[in-house]
């Protein structure tokens, strides 16, 4: 069993007021069917150490019976007695063995040791469940627990049930008469960190400051440890990052490497309340001694200490973690007075985002979000490098889960939490830092890397499907907003020729052209303009043909509500299909927003259309001339548009790479270049058509560049796409936005803001062909949208030529 003490697998365990992490076999074939069991975790853990046993097709039958001969294995085995010592128990004076031949060794050592007595009649009855009781009794006598014990008051099973108790034997034990194999494994996981006893002659019982994790698996034991500070990664077999922080004794080898830890501190996390440390509803005592504590930061370390003397230590700690008002410190308890404080650990996430559909591909290449994995000697992910929240593996995160990722001053990553759940329904009440849906109070996450044109701007009747993140907090939605979605452009009066306080004939977003009523009279219509103050029906009266209106009608299909806060503006950019350049101004576009098209005029009797909203191509028009009517929704994003449709996109085929490297070679007798690089995120080698000046410098030379291939696959022209104009006759079109740092971005990755100037957004194509350049070597490699990140500098790239709509198809990234 001394074998186990090089094995690297973490399983973090917790029992009540401590836990105990351990080192196990990662050789071992991971078990199918013990996922989501409430015992999982002891299951494993005795799985690796050898105490119980799968089955040939990876099952382990949690819920089978264990009988009387397979609980003596267990214990048999949980004593690490090797098989060597086991080949002397060849025979037992138990009468009903046949049959179980297997088990003679165990049932044998188990009898010489006292710790099975069989029922006095010389049986031992080996297929029999196991009952609770008995299972208790045979862990207790293997820790040293004899009938004569001074300790064991009163008749069997109360003298052994009384001290199993106070052991915490039955902590996570399924309540029921007889044993299964999960409750099994759970019972012997808590006997290893159980202190064993000796007894002597007339009873008297000698704790013996040892255990089985130490004694029988031959680990030193270390005292007043804490976790991350005296026993780091680097001299750790374990996962520490579940516990980080934690105070109590380690177990460790002969190398002194850390393989086990027994936590005796708790960990509370929560807030500062003034003179108190609040978890939820609960606030706790600081004691006023001073306590030096030491603070990690997302995994780190902080050099020196800190004197925690009141709860203004802790806040200091919560500016580590980029402000971040939640912590978790670990001390010592005492009812809801905090006598000592260990550690204190903060967390901030480095990125946070719905994860996309490659990232099960991108986990099998070592990163997560951009950010990648410590790896081991095998250059495999290092599992005990990292706490995993939300999930039990990697391998169960899925497109749309809320992912958030933690690093180190390393960039390794030291925590990933995920959030797997969504709740769809409809908003009853938004507070400030909460929305409620039927009837369950659901917070916003207090983080910078949510989405925050979603987040605190949600409002009643909001409908969709709201997904939540590891801790249960809204990360994003998808739906639709209370507001009213339908809208429509005024066409004339009823008459076409004038119009009527209570009938409009309005162009629908259906592209049909229908009469509209005023509910009973004018005057009970909430009409809202841009000062927010109700209109009487002189306003119905006073609009014009053009006017971008929205409405909703009630159940006799009369419009009950009417919006005309939309205005024409002469300075708007169509950067995207979710960006809109409003007076100099970026506003985003709500991805259900119409777009309404007129021809050459508006009238009415105008030629009007609805366009689709990807349809919309970048353009400008001179200060003072009318481009565009603009209507926003409440969360201030653009809901509907009334433009010419001169601006509607037509679709481009042109192919843009990037160069790496540029050689001198022959066709024949010509002398060309051949390149390597990149077309559309696909690698390539082409030669050139001959060594014309056009073809110098480009290889190394940071941009895009429009590639001209012929018939027979050679280069015949390069161009940098900076170089060509838009429509508009604009020079460097082609970028969109260059060497910017990334402020935030949204949670699809298709719209960054300009950390220096937050007016500016700008969108990215989801399909958009990502490359990451590096600096020191000039050099590209294909990359993803996922690897976006704040503060890195990008240069985005429209390809669209003479069409060129805004929107970046072509991103390059690097890390400053």
């Amino acid at each position: 069993m001394r074998k186990v003490l090089s094995f690297v697998l973490v399983l973090t365990l917790v029992l009540g007021s401590f836990s105990m992490a351990f080192a196990a076999d990662t050789t071992a074939a991971s078990l199918t069917d013990v996922d989501g069991n409430a015992n999982s975790d002891a299951i494993q853990v005795a799985y690796d150490l050898g105490i119980v046993t799968g089955n040939p097709d990876g099952t382990f039958l949690p819920e089978k019976a264990v009988t009387r001969a397979e609980f003596a294995a267990m214990i048999t085995r949980a004593l690490a007695i090797p098989d060597s010592a086991l080949a002397g128990y060849t025979s037992t004076s138990f009468k009903d063995t046949v049959g179980y031949g297997w088990a003679v060794p165990y049932l044998a050592f188990c009898q010489s040791k006292g710790i099975m007595l069989g029922d006095g009649q010389g049986n031992v009855m080996p297929g029999r469940t196991i009952t609770v009781n008995e299972a208790m009794t045979m862990a207790l006598r293997a820790i040293g627990y004899t009938a004569n014990s001074s300790l064991l008051v009163g008749a069997w099973p109360a003298n052994y049930v009384s001290i199993a108790q106070n052991e915490e034997l039955y902590d996570d034990v399924a309540a029921s008469t007889t044993v299964d194999k999960a409750s099994a494994a759970q019972i012997i996981y808590n006997l290893l960190t159980v202190e064993k006893v000796a007894v002597n002659t007339d009873g008297e019982t000698v704790f013996q400051d040892t255990n089985l994790i130490g004694s029988n698996l031959g680990c030193d034991e270390v005292k007043d440890v804490i976790l991350g500070d005296d026993y780091a990664y680097d001299n750790s077999l374990i996962n520490i990052t579940s516990n980080l922080g934690a105070y109590g004794t380690a177990y460790v080898n002969d190398d002194d490497e850390l393989v086990a830890f027994t936590v005796k501190s708790t960990a509370l996390t929560g807030k500062v309340d003034g003179e108190k440390f609040k978890v939820d509803d609960t606030k706790y005592d600081l004691e006023s001694t001073v306590t030096k504590s030491a603070i990690f930061n997302n995994g780190d370390k902080l050099s020196g200490y800190q004197g925690i003397l009141t709860n203004a230590g802790i806040s200091t700690a919560a500016a580590y973690a980029d402000g971040q008002e939640t912590v978790t410190i670990n001390v010592d308890l005492s009812g809801k007075k905090i006598k000592d404080v260990y550690s204190v650990v903060a967390w901030s996430a480095n990125d946070a985002q719905l994860a996309d559909s490659d990232v099960q591909e991108d986990i099998a290449d070592g990163n997560l979000l951009g950010f990648d994995f410590a790896t081991d000697d095998n250059d495999n992910i290092d599992m005990k490098s990292f706490q995993l929240k939300g999930v039990t593996a990697l391998s169960d995160i899925e497109e749309d889960d809320v992912v958030y990722v933690y690093t180190d001053n390393d960039d390794d990553i030291r925590k990933v939490a995920v959030g797997t759940d969504t709740v769809e329904g409809v908003i009853e009440e938004v507070g400030d830092d909460f929305i409620t849906i039927d009837g369950t109070d659901y917070e916003f996450p207090a983080s910078d890397l949510v989405n925050t044109e979603v987040i605190g701007n949600f409002h009643v009747d909001d409908e969709g499907i709201f997904y939540l993140d590891a801790d249960g907090k809204v990360f994003d939605f998808d739906g639709t907003t209370g507001k009213a979605d339908t809208y429509a452009v005024v066409k004339a009066g009823e008459d076409e020729t004038s119009f009527d306080n209570a009938k409009f004939k309005l162009y629908l977003s259906d592209d049909s052209t229908k009469t509209m009523y005023l509910e009973d009279s004018a005057s009970d219509i909430d009409w809202t303009t841009t000062t927010g103050m109700d209109v009487d029906a002189a306003t119905a009266a006073a609009m014009t043909t053009g006017q971008l209106v929205g409405y909703s009608l009630n159940s006799d299909g009369d419009i009950d509500a009417l919006d005309v806060t939309s205005a024409w503006k002469s300075n708007v950019t169509f950067q995207s299909s979710k960006v809109l350049i409003v007076d100099g101004a970026s506003k985003s576009i709500d991805s259900d927003a119409v777009v309404f098209t007129y021809k050459n005029t508006v009238s009415a009797t105008g030629d009007y259309d609805v366009a689709a909203l990807s349809d919309v191509e970048k353009g400008a028009v001179a200060t003072g001339v009318s481009q565009a009517a603009i209507m926003y929704n409440s969360d201030g994003k653009v809901i509907a548009m009334f433009v010419d449709e001169s601006y509607v996109d037509v679709e481009d085929n042109d192919v843009y790479g990037v160069f790496n490297d540029r050689t001198r070679t022959k066709t024949g007798d010509d002398d060309v270049y051949k390149f390597t690089g990149f077309i559309d995120g696909a690698s390539f080698t082409k030669k050139t058509d001959d060594r014309d000046n056009a073809f110098d410098g480009r290889a190394g030379v940071f941009g895009v560049y429009k590639i001209t291939v012929d018939a027979n696959d050679v280069i015949t022209n390069v161009q940098r796409i900076d170089t060509e104009t838009d429509p508009l006759g604009n020079e460097a079109s082609g970028i969109v936005a260059d060497n910017v740092v990334i402020g935030t971005i949204n949670s699809d990755r298709t719209v960054i803001t300009d950390k220096n100037d937050t007016d500016n957004k700008y969108t990215i194509a989801d399909d958009a062909v990502v490359y990451k350049y590096n600096v020191d070597d000039n050099e590209f490699s294909v990359s993803k949208l996922s690897s976006l990140r704040k503060d890195y500098t990008v240069s985005l790239y429209d390809t669209k030529g003479d069409d060129a709509d805004g929107i970046a198809s072509v991103v390059i990234y690097f890390e400053d």
